[in-house]
Formats: C-alpha cells, sequence, structure tokens
C-alpha cells in the first residue's frame, strides 16, 4: 500500500505557502516605493535644474527698479526689487524677523500667491508686475509629444546678510513636488475633436488650433492642495498649497541631530506636515534636512539628519541673528527634492 500525505500534512504546506504569500506580498510594495523613490531622485536633478535655470534667467526677475515718471519720484521697484527695496521684507536688521524666509502674501490684493490657481505674481507695481506663471512651474513642460506633467516646483525667498557695499541677494529655497495623484481629466463629448490634458486641467488653458472647448465648469484643478484646515487632499481640489514656515530653535550644540518646535500647539496642522516621515525642511541658514521624526523624551523636537552643520552656534551663544537657526520652511506634501540657489539681480547695490 502507498503511503499518502495525510490532512494534517496538506494543511501544513497550505499555511506554509499562504505565509509565504503574505511575506512575498508585503516585499512587493517596498520594492515598488524604492523604485519611485529612485525614479523621482532622477527626474528630480532635472526638474530642479530646470527650475533653478528658469529663476536664474528670467530677465523679468533679474532687476531691481525703474526710474520714477517724474526727476523727484523715487524708483519703481521691479523683480527681486520689489523684496530687496521694501524694507519690511526679510529686514536687514538684528530683530527676531531679520533675514527669515518670508512666505508668498496671500492676504494682499492682488496676492503674490494665487490660491485659486498657483500663479506668483510681485505685485509692487501693477503696470508691470512680474509673473511667475503656474505652466512655467510645471515639468516636464508643454510639448508637441503630449507629454504629460508629473511634479511642479515652488519657492519660498529670504534677504542675504552681506557685507557693506556688497550687492543684495536674496535665498531661495526651491522645493519639487510630485503633482495631486487624484486628479481627474474629464471625457471630451462626441464630435469633440480635442481631448483635453492633465495640463489644461492644471493651467485652465487649450492650446488653439483645431475645434476645441473649453474646460467644464468646476474641472480646474490646482496641482497641489490643501483643505480648509491646511491638510493635502491629494486631488486637485482645494487651496494652492505653498510653502509654510514654522519657528524653530537649535538649543543644544552636543545634539545636533535635534531641532525644537516653538510655539506649535500639539493640534497646530505644521506640526503634523512637519513630522511626516520623510518630510524636508529647510533653515533659515539655508541648509536642508530630512525629518527621521520627534524625539522620544520630547515629542515637539524633531530629529533630523544630516545633523546641523558644525560652526552654527545653538541658541546659549548670543550669536547674531543672521547666524541662529530660528526657522524652517517646508510644504505641506513631501517634496521630492529641495534646492537652495542664490540670485543676486543686476545693478544690485
Amino acid at each position: 500500500m502507498k503511503r499518502a500525505f495525510t490532512l494534517i500534512e496538506v494543511l501544513i504546506g497550505i499555511l506554509i505557502l499562504a505565509i509565504a504569500l503574505l511575506g512575498l506580498g508585503a516585499v512587493i510594495p517596498v520594492v515598488v516605493r524604492a523604485q519611485r523613490n529612485a525614479s523621482d531622485a532622477t527626474a528630480g536633478i532635472g526638474a530642479l535644474a530646470t527650475a533653478e535655470s528658469y529663476l536664474r534667467g528670467n530677465a523679468e526677475l533679474d532687476r531691481l527698479s525703474r526710474p520714477g515718471p517724474g526727476p523727484a519720484s523715487p524708483p519703481i521697484p521691479l523683480g527681486l526689487g520689489v523684496w530687496l527695496l521694501d524694507a519690511t521684507w526679510s529686514p536687514a536688521t538684528n530683530n527676531s524677523d531679520a533675514y527669515l524666509w518670508e512666505p508668498l502674501r496671500t492676504s494682499i490684493s492682488p496676492p503674490e500667491l494665487d490660491e485659486a490657481t498657483g500663479l506668483v505674481w510681485l505685485q509692487k507695481n501693477p503696470q508691470s508686475p512680474t509673473k511667475i506663471g503656474l505652466a512655467e512651474r510645471l515639468y516636464p513642460a508643454r510639448d508637441a509629444a503630449g507629454t504629460q506633467p508629473q511634479f511642479v516646483w515652488d519657492f519660498i525667498a529670504r534677504r542675504v546678510a552681506t557685507p557693506a557695499g556688497q550687492p543684495m541677494q536674496v535665498q531661495v529655497a526651491v522645493f519639487l513636488r510630485r503633482l495631486d495623484s487624484g486628479i481627474r481629466v474629464p471625457e471630451k463629448p462626441s464630435g469633440q475633436q480635442y481631448q483635453w490634458t492633465l495640463y489644461d486641467v492644471i493651467t485652465g488653458t487649450v492650446p488653439q488650433g483645431p475645434p476645441t472647448a473649453s474646460l467644464p465648469a468646476g474641472a480646474r484643478r490646482v496641482p497641489v492642495a490643501v483643505d480648509g484646515q491646511g491638510y493635502p487632499t491629494g486631488n486637485g481640489a482645494g487651496d494652492y498649497a505653498g510653502v509654510r514656515v514654522m519657528d524653530v530653535l537649535f538649543r543644544d550644540g552636543s545634539r545636533r541631530g535635534r531641532l525644537e518646535m516653538q510655539g506649535i500647539p500639539v493640534n497646530d496642522v505644521r506640526r503634523t506636515l512637519a513630522t511626516q516621515p520623510g518630510q524636508r525642511i529647510v533653515d533659515n541658514l539655508g541648509n536642508v534636512y530630512t525629518v527621521l521624526g520627534v524625539a522620544d523624551d520630547d515629542p515637539s523636537v524633531l530629529l533630523v539628519d544630516p545633523p546641523v552643520p558644525m560652526g552654527v552656534p545653538d541658541s546659549a551663544s548670543n550669536a547674531p541673528v543672521a547666524r541662529e537657526i530660528r526657522q524652517v520652511a517646508f510644504t505641506p506634501q513631501v517634496p521630492v527634492a529641495v534646492r537652495v540657489i542664490d540670485l543676486t539681480p543686476q545693478n544690485s547695490k
């Protein structure tokens, strides 16, 4: 009589196979995530290079002012001069506001950041505003081949402490983010030649050419959105998610991987956003960190990597405010990459 497998042996075999399949299923998302992160890192190099080229090569930004309408009229600020010639913008003083990041203003009229569309304007001179369009901040750019955008870049700026007599400078932190994945493109009606694209939905425009139609009412979306409380929506519906700031303190020079959040209640949305795994933050000296989490002994302390550079003083040193860490900037969605650049507009002495 031939010996066969017993029911118990079969069940044990099925159990082992199930455990193996469960383990494989757990590994797959990790591999997919790692592949996506590697792909994003590669694409991010090109996207940030494009953003830097745009900011450095933008002739409208690379100016300070033009003469006023009359001999006695003060000059009219233009481009980066809208910020640098304003003594209240990231002020060059020794007070608590000196040389800090200045978020794009949304409450002034007209706003610097239009939260309904994502357009950026430097509006000091209404007759000659400097526009940093949304289409210019999407990557890849629109082309005839129909390539769709994957990323959008945004920025925050601050005044750089330069020696007396040297040109004024603006430091810019550029944040690159993936577009909200839940943005939907409407289907074209029957008989219409042109199919709307993701570019159309985000920018609100369609190319000129064969018979086209404007976007359906309510189809417009922003590339990266937050709800009324400031949390990411993931579908492009809501306000444009601009760069945020938060006060921090570098308290202990012997523990350089710690930044202490200041005046941030436990239920503050900024705390939730800043402590996301892998979040990237930039301090007011231009140093970029990755957030590892919060300290076990104090949930108001961010653990960051790399550590604060040697030579940066802690809060007990009484160093000039231009050398102290007092603030960080970050985006609601964890960015793919961050780059910090210095811009020196022409004739800026």
